[in-house]
């Protein structure tokens, strides 16, 4: 018996409500939709590249909290040091600025990640690219 049926018998039994007040409220709790609750979901630990193909197999299990540390261990980069790396970065094509690293903008990014599944498949070969 669920709650809100064991709720109403108890108000009628006290007198709080009539009969027919109980009724309608029973009928009104059988025809109202059982929401489901989505189980929350696992944070995310690992990011994961699987390679497949005739000859070889690749996987790869990087921890996210090794990207997290990286984030914290870069703010003892001293400030000129980071615009040397960003200028030396972007000489070879790499547009990625460390002086605007933001721990807050990592977790995001992990999060976004957590959602992210790529899966290339063709030929007996496949990619993948998840988190787990």
């Amino acid at each position: 018996m669920s709650e809100d049926r064991r709720r109403i018998l108890e108000m009628l039994k006290q007198g709080k409500i009539s009969v027919a007040e109980a009724e309608e409220l029973l009928d009104a709790t059988r025809t109202a939709p059982e929401v489901e609750v989505p189980a929350p979901k696992a944070k995310a630990k690992y990011l994961r590249v699987t390679v497949n193909d005739k000859d070889d197999k690749v996987d790869v299990r990087i921890p996210l909290q090794l990207v997290r540390s990286g984030v914290k261990l870069g703010a003892f980069i001293p400030k000129d040091a980071r615009g040397k790396i960003s200028e030396a970065l972007s000489e070879k094509g790499v547009d990625f600025d460390l002086t605007n690293l933001d721990p807050k903008a990592v977790e995001e990014l992990i999060e976004g990640l957590a959602d992210m599944s790529v899966s290339v498949e063709g030929d007996g070969e496949s990619v993948r690219v998840y988190c787990e």
